[in-house]
């Protein structure tokens, strides 16, 4: 079994924002509603994807969520495409107050890599599986462990995974988000965030047209 440090808690626990999403709620100046709106339904953390934001925004973001108490976890992304090292994971988390590394970075880094990462940052790390990667979870390290529930035809055996391993339920906004009525009282993330097309409405920036900048 591993031991993973979890109060695996009744409750939402986090939810991700893309790099789209981030564009577009900075350009139309909603980021400190949209992180006031995720603490009013309980996260603790938002994952933030911060591939080609740059710092200044990068520092707007995480003010954003400290000023509504939620914690800033930088999602570092497919890594393996940015040919990543350690040193840049943590360089691109200077701002926030922990660190995510998800199925891409147990694909295609090793357990070295990882207690690296672990030896040299001293804020928290945030594990997040596929299914199938069970085998590929850090003995010790990760100060909290998602496995990622997002196929309905295998959401049930994925639920007993994440009980075993003691790990946060994550659940997607496009399709096992409807379990939440059954599995809203436990642990739970949340792949994406589900509201930004809430704002765009009336508004003159899309997410398609921040992906032009």
């Amino acid at each position: 079994m591993v031991s993973i440090p979890l109060a695996a808690q009744a409750s939402p626990n986090g939810t991700w924002l893309s790099k789209p999403q981030i564009w577009f709620h900075s350009s139309n100046q909603t980021l400190g509603s949209v992180m006031e709106r995720m603490k009013q339904e309980h996260y603790d953390y938002v994952f933030l994807d911060y591939r080609n934001v740059d710092d200044e925004m990068r520092q707007e973001v995480a003010l954003a969520a400290k000023e509504n108490n939620l914690s800033p976890i930088v999602w570092i992304q497919s890594p393996q495409l940015r040919s990543m090292t350690v040193e840049e994971m943590i360089k691109e988390a200077e701002h926030a107050d922990g660190i995510q590394v998800d199925d891409h970075f147990f694909t295609h880094y090793s357990q070295h890599d990882f207690q690296e990462l672990r030896a040299k940052y001293d804020n928290k790390i945030l594990c997040s599986i596929q299914p199938f990667q069970v085998a590929k979870v850090p003995k010790s390290g990760c100060d909290q462990l998602d496995v990622q529930c997002y196929t309905p035809a295998s959401f049930q055996k994925c639920l007993k995974l994440a009980d075993n391993l003691n790990a946060v339920l994550s659940l997607s906004s496009t399709s096992t988000i409807s379990q939440q009525n059954q599995y809203w009282s436990r642990a739970h993330n949340v792949f994406l965030w589900p509201h930004s097309d809430d704002y765009m409405q009336g508004s003159t920036t899309s997410v398609a047209s921040t992906v032009q900048k």
